[in-house]
């Protein structure tokens, strides 16, 4: 019976279940109350009363609960609702409070992305290539120690997706469509001196070194179809420190290959420094067991595991760069810091050919220190084109074995430059070389004293056959100081136009600035 519910409420006979009586479209319903202090009446809320609910008032934030008759604190909007990591609860309706219920109601809710993880430090140890009129980077992210792809949008700039070293087991604290997916806690320390290349279909195949387990890594971009890429990672080398100095590139079919450094392996009672070679099996590899054996074109000895040493490391294997010839063999080019020496070796039928010396300690012609900063080309005729440094005046040259051509690009003597009547700068360092629309060499490199990015370009040669060389400083020449300029440089050639990519830092402003450019300059 009524009896049993609290005041102001009746039992409903159907189910036993005591109910307030509301009395918005009929007053004379409350006459079927029983009250012990008379009829019951009908509230300005539409509800039959026997008394005031809530006589006393309730508090500020309370609200008078109808169903049970008490003062309660409003129940917060989307309460039960939870969000994923890396999202937070967002009310975009408070709705309203039903009395007679004792609910929320007409409430909306939704999960938004928390704010990302800062960007970071990225650009170093880079590399890019163009696919269908895009270009895209591959590059290291020094402040989480990852290897980052990133997509350039002359609007938006560089957009980075995190391929490698980000733990897949890290808690999520950002924006999972930001940086790193919104990871913050490290992985391996992996990413840098990164080589990244484009297979016909518009894979992207990028070699990098695993700085903590002293490894070359692969990793393999297929299109995913929303203008990004899938990617599969590989530890393809991890003997005597590998990975230094990669060089990527593929063939016609896009079948990847891979030359980089071994820094250090005992080899019977001392230890030796190689280049190596890896060749895949088919144009997407995505296990160890579709990569050859490596080949070794070079092993120099060491004289010592470790030997301390100055800016570069003892050994072969410095500045590999390698390109495809005419029948889409490799041929790969380095510096033997060791014997102070150029070298090259190609891809003939049973394996790599010996090393042939093309400058150095001991060149019948070339007789010097040469060839860091080494960057190889072949022309549709298969004549060969390097730029390199001279270690003996720190200066660029241009190489081309077949067409006899060893020409001084930059000596780098500077007139006028900080007020002095002429200075000699180190120049060639990072060199990248291509060709121009006329089929004549151009190079970007830096000046590493003034800290510029250059770019220099080949006129027709003359009588003698002499090629001559004219440079500009694309960045760097400010009156007054903007930055460092010209780091990690390189060069694409995509139609008429040179497009040209640089790392660099501005530390005029507070937080310094540092990350990647990219420039198009007319040929």
């Amino acid at each position: 019976g009524d009896q049993a519910c609290a005041p102001n409420q009746v039992c409903r006979q159907s189910d036993g279940v005591c109910v307030l009586v509301t009395c918005l479209d009929d007053a004379t319903l409350c006459d079927a109350m029983t009250c012990e202090s008379g009829n019951a009446v009908c509230n300005n809320m539409g509800v039959c009363e026997c008394e005031p609910f809530c006589a006393g008032g309730c508090g500020e934030g309370e609200y008078c609960c109808l169903a049970r008759n008490a003062c309660e604190t409003a129940p917060p909007a989307c309460a039960a609702m939870n969000c994923e990591p890396g999202y937070e609860l967002a009310v975009t309706q408070e709705g309203r409070v039903d009395e007679e219920r004792c609910v929320r109601t007409d409430v909306e809710c939704s999960c938004v992305e928390i704010d990302p993880l800062p960007l970071g430090k990225i650009g170093r140890f880079s590399d890019f290539v163009v696919v269908d009129g895009v270009a895209w980077s591959s590059a290291y992210d020094d402040t989480n120690g990852d290897l980052v792809v990133g997509r350039y949008d002359s609007v938006e700039g560089f957009r980075f997706t995190w391929v490698d070293g980000v733990p897949a087991d890290g808690d999520i604290e950002g924006a999972p469509s930001g940086p790193r997916g919104g990871i913050k806690d490290r992985g391996e320390d992996v990413g840098r001196y990164t080589s990244i290349a484009a297979g016909p279909d518009g894979a992207l195949h990028v070699a990098y070194q695993d700085v903590d387990n002293e490894a070359l890594k692969y990793a393999h971009g297929v299109k995913d179809g929303d203008g990004g890429y899938d990617w599969t990672t590989i530890t393809l080398d991890d003997a005597g420190g590998a990975g230094r100095w990669t060089s990527i590139s593929v063939d016609a079919r896009g079948v990847p290959g891979i030359a980089y450094r071994v820094e250090s392996l005992e080899e019977g009672e001392g230890f030796v420094s190689q280049v190596r070679y890896v060749l895949a099996k088919n144009a997407a590899p995505a296990a160890p067991a579709d990569w050859n054996a490596p080949f070794v074109l070079q092993s120099v000895a060491l004289p010592a595991r470790d030997p301390e040493t100055g800016s570069y490391p003892e050994g072969t294997g410095l500045h590999t760069s390698q390109t495809r010839d005419g029948a889409g063999n490799p041929v790969v080019a380095w510096y033997d810091r060791t014997n102070a020496s150029l070298w090259w070796s190609r891809l003939e039928d049973a394996g790599f050919s010996a090393p042939e010396q093309l400058g150095g300690w001991g060149h019948p012609e070339r007789d010097r220190d040469m060839g860091t900063n080494v960057d190889l080309v072949i022309d549709a005729e298969g004549n060969s084109h390097l730029c390199l440094q001279d270690g003996l005046t720190d200066s660029l040259y241009y190489l081309s074995p077949e067409l006899g051509r060893w020409e001084w690009v930059d000596d780098g003597v500077r007139v006028g430059f900080d007020d002095r009547e002429h200075s000699v700068h180190v120049v060639g360092e990072d060199c990248s070389i291509r060709f121009d629309t006329n089929g004549q060499p151009l190079i970007v490199y830096q000046d590493s004293t003034s800290q510029d990015l250059v770019l220099a370009r080949r006129l027709d040669a003359g009588p003698d056959g002499e090629g001559s060389w004219t440079w500009s400083v694309i960045r760097g020449e400010e009156a007054t100081y903007r930055g460092a300029f010209g780091f990690y440089a390189k060069a694409r050639v995509v139609g008429p136009e040179v497009w040209i990519q640089h790392f660099f830092y501005d530390n005029t402003q507070s937080p310094n600035v540092q990350g990647l450019e990219l420039l198009t300059r007319p040929l």
